[in-house]
C-alpha cells in the first residue's frame, strides 16, 4: 500500500527524448513512454497479496495509451498485440466467475509480456537513437558544403526514380529555404 501510495505522488512523467525524423520514429517514442510508463507501475501488480481493483486501473491506464497510438498511421511493432492482450486480462480481471487467483495469473503474465514488449521497445529507441546521431554528424559535415551541391548529388541517383521519390527529397527541412 505504501508502494501504490508513493507511485501516485510521482510526477508525470517526462522523458527527456527527442523526436528524430520521420514519422514513424516518433511513433516509436510514442510507444516508449507508454513502456516508460509500465516501469512505473510494474510494483503494483508485483505486491504480494495482488489488489485485483488497482491491477485492473493499471491495465486500464495502459491499455488507454496503447489504444491512443493505435490511431496513428504507423505504429511500433507488436502494439496491436499488446492492445489485444491488455484487453483479454481487463475483462479477464472483470468476469464474475473467475477466481482471484485466475485474474491475478492472467494479470501477471500481460503485465510480463508487456515487460518483454518494453525492453524490446527500448532496444528500438537505442538503435533510433545512434541513427539519429549519425545522421546528426552527416548534418554537420554538408552544413559547412553548398546546400545546392548536396541537394544535386542525392537527386543524381534518383534522377530515374518516380517524381514523388524526387519530391520527398526535395521536402527534407534542409532544402526548404532554398530558392
Amino acid at each position: 500500500a505504501q508502494e501504490i501510495g508513493r507511485l501516485q505522488q510521482l510526477p508525470p512523467l517526462e522523458l527527456p527524448l527527442r523526436p528524430v525524423p520521420g514519422a514513424w520514429k516518433c511513433q516509436i517514442l510514442a510507444a516508449m513512454r507508454v513502456g516508460a510508463m509500465l516501469v512505473v507501475l510494474t510494483p503494483v501488480v508485483a505486491v504480494q497479496k495482488p489488489d485485483l481493483a488497482k491491477m485492473g486501473k493499471v491495465l486500464e491506464s495502459i491499455d488507454h495509451g496503447l489504444h491512443s497510438l493505435l490511431g496513428h498511421s504507423k505504429i511500433p511493432d507488436g502494439t496491436q498485440v499488446m492492445v489485444e492482450k491488455v484487453d483479454h486480462a481487463i475483462a479477464e480481471l472483470k468476469q464474475a466467475n473467475a477466481t482471484d487467483a485466475d485474474k491475478a495469473k492472467e494479470a501477471a503474465k500481460v503485465m510480463g509480456d508487456l515487460k518483454v514488449w518494453q525492453t524490446q521497445l527500448t532496444k528500438k529507441q537505442e538503435e533510433l537513437a545512434e541513427e539519429a546521431k549519425q545522421e546528426d554528424s552527416k548534418m554537420e559535415n554538408y552544413h559547412q558544403k553548398d546546400r545546392n551541391t548536396m541537394l544535386f548529388n542525392e537527386l543524381l541517383p534518383l534522377q530515374d526514380s518516380p517524381v514523388e521519390e524526387q519530391l520527398a527529397v526535395l521536402r527534407k527541412p534542409i532544402y526548404s529555404t532554398l530558392p
